[in-house]
């Protein structure tokens, strides 16, 4: 996601961070591809309505993902490479978005591991980085996601309100984690970074 960088973590919560859309979800080309790595790129000018007024600049912005083993699991890697035509005019926030499912929020064995101790799975805030961790000791996973010179970690409850014989209630199916960084693109015009997934079992 490509965003105004005046926008905060309560913004993100709310889903109001009005990034580009063509960019976050729009279609990318697969530029090359094999059994264990791809490469993706979207062209087109970057627009972003937000806080600080609008900006817009010529962008070619490449991904690449690669998949390995690892001790008892496995790792995923995004890369991700910004190419402005010109250096833009404005500031620009950039995150990387990955979803956790681990389910039963409140049990004492799955929780988010932070600098103020462990809390469960409907915990919603900003963390430090360049690393986070889960762990969902029932099924004896561990999951770390690790973003170099990553500024924070926005993390938000992802739930759906179901009806039940008490009344309403409200059901957490997982949690969004926005690894976010905030580059100096107003002094260049590449810039790259990377998310790295590790899944163990333990």
């Amino acid at each position: 996601m490509i965003f105004d960088p005046a926008r905060t973590h309560a913004d993100y919560e709310a889903l109001e961070l009005r990034e580009d859309a063509g960019f976050a979800g729009g279609a990318f080309t697969v530029k090359n591809s094999a059994p264990y790595e791809a490469e993706l790129f979207r062209a087109g000018s970057l627009r972003l309505p937000g806080k600080n007024g609008s900006a817009s600049a010529k962008l070619l912005l490449l991904k690449q993902y690669s998949f390995s083993p690892a001790p008892n699991g496995f790792e995923a890697a995004c890369e991700i490479t910004l190419k402005f035509k010109e250096t833009p005019e404005k500031p620009v926030a950039v995150g990387i978005e990955s979803v956790i499912n681990l389910l039963a929020p409140t049990e004492p064995d799955r929780f988010f591991e932070t600098p103020a101790g462990r809390h469960n799975l409907r915990f919603s805030g900003s963390l430090p980085g360049p690393i986070l961790r889960m762990e969902d000791g029932w099924q004896r996973v561990r999951v770390a996601l690790h973003a170099p010179l990553v500024e924070e970690f926005w993390v938000a409850p992802i739930e759906t309100v179901s009806e039940s014989e008490e009344g309403f209630e409200r059901v957490y199916q997982g949690s969004q984690i926005l690894a976010v960084w905030r580059p100096p693109l107003t002094t260049q015009k590449t810039w790259s970074t990377r998310l790295v997934w590790r899944i163990e079992a333990f």
